[in-house]
């Protein structure tokens, strides 16, 4: 067939490969299930575009699972503001927001294995939203046939509620169960932003020395452990053996950190293979593509030696050194090209089972030691992924903290992993409030610290040591379930976390609450720069306020009405 309408509502173009569409749906709880069931036939499989539209209201903005996502509402024609799903990159997500920031649309697949785009654009004749979902490309392996459910749920509801539905559907849908590990909530120091790839084994030692003493349980060795160049260049990774030159003991040094009881992950750029390394040669001819720009090469999973590669590389440094876990990065590097053609070396056509498979191999590691910690970046955040990981990290956004916090949201509220933040850095010559608002911005996720402790200033020292007594004392409420947010995804006006008859409130692009609960301890931190803040009640509260250092600066009592409360440009505020 080449294009077939569906029910009146699918249209479906470019689908000459297939033999027969099956469609049935349910509904449940007024959203519904449109299940898709595809024979092929004997052509090859390339790209089928299905749409749909609906008259959608009311739209002011857009949803996307990316990492940096325009919430701008396009035309339908433009499909660079759209999403690419796969495997290794982003959930098959896409909704409409009114202008309270409510979800009034949304679309979700249950395919979050293969590639698919996916966009809702406006059609400018009608002013309808059309939902377009590309399915495949070229270079798609499948059998005979292929199932596809469309989750469509068009009820306004607020967006952190909708996409804690829309990420519990997707996970019951594939199947995966998600056991984290408690160390994936320790605080972290990372070596990147600090040291790149300068690292020296005494330095670092003594650092953590010092990061023990703001609750640091575990250190992040990243990019340079493995080489002695320090150009950032990955032209020498692929052997992933020690450099003397940086650290001359490594295993003596894993044991020292131990007896200070931090764990010690290792940086991985697992794709990569570079033209320096002595594996370039023994895996020549079994590459997707190259790097020109870095000189490595990426390794094609579809052939055996290539995953035995990587989880022989993984097992013997984890025995080795007995290392706690690894920082796996660039896996959305693993794309296929005109070159990469199947040959029978290759033990799976598909690139996305072959990824399925090493991972599958990866999270086995957990048999050698089961509190394995396994840490991914944003955007590899498919939840067919998540099964190989217990910690996910924002994407890189050094010294913005705006960035930080919207991401850090962003994820609690489309994965079941540990959120980290990406890495606390501050410039010197940063006021007090300003460096309270990088380290407070972190505190809905795991924060990771990638300062030089040794060169902080004593007011520096004094400040990382009360947020992090804050975020110990507090993380159980932190990093509890029962966790909202108000306002844009690109930037949030406010976010809480609940739990028991305790909550954490942030306050990022607003300075007004109603609280009028009983019994309810409040904690408020004010990251917004505002000097007051606002509060509507019709009880009696108590009401502290702290600085940055937490040191008491104003303690009274509020009533029945508006209050406008001063306070000092970071705070933290206290209600009973």
């Amino acid at each position: 067939m080449e294009n077939k309408i569906i029910n009146d509502y699918f249209n479906i173009e470019n689908a000459d490969f297939v033999d027969d569409i099956k469609i049935s749906q349910k509904t449940i709880n007024n959203v519904t299930y449109y299940r898709l069931h595809f024979t092929f036939n004997n052509k090859d499989i390339h790209e089928m575009k299905i749409s749909f539209k609906k008259m959608v209201k009311d739209v002011s903005f857009t949803y996307k699972p990316s990492f940096l996502a325009n919430t701008t509402y396009r035309p339908n024609w433009d499909y660079g503001n759209g999403i690419e799903s796969k495997f290794s990159r982003c959930a098959p997500i896409f909704g409409l927001l009114n202008a309270k920031n409510e979800m009034i649309y949304s679309v979700s697949l249950s395919d979050c294995t293969h590639i698919i785009r996916m966009h809702i654009g406006v059609i400018e004749e009608t002013l309808e939203s059309i939902c377009i979902i590309r399915l495949f490309d070229s270079f798609t392996t499948l059998d005979d046939g292929y199932e596809l459910e469309i989750r469509v749920d068009d009820n306004v509801k607020p967006l952190s509620d909708a996409l804690k539905e829309i990420n519990d559907y997707l996970y019951k849908v594939n199947n995966i169960k998600m056991n984290i590990t408690p160390s994936a909530y320790n605080l972290v120091y990372s070596t990147w932003y600090n040291f790149h790839q300068n690292l020296k084994q005494d330095e670092l030692l003594e650092e953590m020395k010092l990061a023990s003493n703001y609750g640091v349980k575990t250190l992040i060795i990243d990019d340079g452990w493995q080489t002695d160049d320090s150009s950032r260049s990955y032209s020498f990774c692929g052997d992933w053996e020690i450099a003397k030159s940086r650290f001359y003991d490594f295993k003596k040094f894993v044991e020292d950190v131990h007896k200070l009881d931090i764990k010690v992950m290792l940086w991985i750029g697992l794709p990569f293979i570079g033209k320096n390394s002595k594996h370039y040669e023994k895996l020549k001819g079994k590459y997707l593509n190259n790097d020109e720009n870095n000189d490595t090469f990426i390794i094609d999973p579809r052939y055996k030696k290539c995953r035995d590669y990587v989880v022989s590389t993984l097992t013997r440094l984890l025995n080795s050194y007995d290392l706690d876990g690894f920082k796996i990065d660039f896996i959305d590097s693993f794309n296929l090209s005109d070159k990469n053609t199947y040959n029978k070396e290759m033990d799976y056509k598909s690139l996305e089972t072959a990824l399925d498979k090493l991972f599958i191999s990866i999270n086995n590691l957990k048999e050698i030691k089961n509190d394995l910690l396994i840490e991914f970046r944003q955007n590899y955040t498919s939840p067919v992924l998540d099964k190989s990981a217990n910690m996910i990290r924002v994407g890189d956004c050094p010294a913005d903290y705006k960035t930080n916090y919207s991401e850090i949201i962003n994820l609690r509220l489309t994965t079941k992993l540990a959120v980290s933040a990406d890495m606390t850095i501050f410039a010197s010559s940063d006021s007090i409030s300003q460096k309270a608002r990088h380290l407070y911005a972190t505190m809905f996720g795991v924060p990771q610290f990638s300062f030089v402790l040794k060169n902080l200033s004593n007011d520096d020292k004094k400040l990382l040591k009360t947020f992090s007594e804050f975020y110990l004392k507090n993380q159980d409420i932190l990093m509890a379930n029962n966790f909202k947010a108000l306002g844009n995804p690109i930037s949030y006006d406010m976010a809480c976390s609940f739990k028991d008859n305790k909550r954490i409130i942030a306050l990022y692009n607003t300075n007004y609450l109603c609280i009028n609960d009983e019994d309810v301890k409040t904690t408020i931190v004010n990251l917004s720069s505002n000097d007051n803040i606002v509060i509507e009640t019709n009880k009696k509260l108590n009401v502290q306020i702290f600085d940055a250092f937490y040191r008491l600066v104003d303690s009274l009592t509020i009533t029945n009405k508006l209050n406008k409360i001063n306070i000092p440009s970071f705070a933290i505020i206290e209600i009973n």
